[in-house]
């Protein structure tokens, strides 16, 4: 067995940090804030070089729960006027409020992904670094 699988995942993500933070593995406890070690003015850039570093596959930086539902609505009613105006040229899709649910949700789903700024937000539940590796251990990204 080599030496990397050895270590426990806390312990690989303690060093990668530590040594893309450029400080020693014990100012890094396991108990450290995510927030703390990642300040939102650097947070994007800083977490893309921790993923370059890292030995285990970090998950991306997500959005708020209030941005995506943002984009979500925005579909949605981007979808409802588009059957609405179909619908005054004459145009009639069965099952209008459906159709125009999932295309609006699809909508959403594709302009959140290629068009809203990249993710500033830690996934859920994530607040320290133990939990992270509790996460990546459980097999969650």
């Amino acid at each position: 067995m080599n030496d990397d699988a050895e270590r426990s995942t806390e312990t690989r993500l303690r060093e990668s940090l530590a040594q893309v933070l450029g400080v020693s593995v014990e100012s890094v406890p396991a108990e450290a804030r995510l927030a703390e070690l990642f300040p939102e003015a650097r947070r994007i850039e800083a977490w893309r070089q921790w993923q370059q570093a890292c030995p285990v596959p970090l998950p991306a930086l997500d959005h708020p729960l209030s941005t995506k539902m943002g984009w979500f609505a925005g579909g949605f009613l981007g979808a409802l006027f588009l059957l609405a105006f179909l619908r005054t040229l004459g145009v009639h899709i069965p099952s209008s409020m459906l159709v125009g649910g999932i295309v609006g949700l699809l909508a959403g789903a594709v302009g959140l992904r290629w068009l809203a700024a990249p993710g500033r937000s830690f996934p859920p539940g994530l607040v320290t670094l133990a939990d992270l590796a509790a996460r990546l251990d459980a097999g969650v990204r």
